[in-house]
């Protein structure tokens, strides 16, 4: 093999191990604190969210969103949240 691929992949493989080795305990950490149930207001506070105005009844929009998850493969549970989200 010529000096140069090999130079080149000893370079990768240096650099993914590098990043690896700084990433992993932010990884670990994050898999240990899993919050499987988030409030409202916490889950606001997420960089990535959006919220959508939708203009059928609360009823429906749930009948439908339970169709789709369903058809998609998962399961779904409906639980009282006590106040009302913004």
């Amino acid at each position: 093999m010529p000096g140069w691929f090999l130079g080149i992949l000893v370079f990768l493989v240096l650099s993914t191990s590098f990043c690896i080795y700084r990433q992993a305990p932010l990884m670990l950490r994050e898999i240990r604190s899993f919050r499987e149930h988030a409030t409202a207001v916490s889950l606001r506070g997420f960089a990535h969210q959006a919220s959508f105005p939708v203009e059928i009844s609360q009823a429906s929009l749930l009948q439908r969103l339970t169709g789709y998850l369903t058809g998609q493969g998962f399961r779904s549970s409906l639980a009282e949240v006590t106040g009302s989200p913004r």
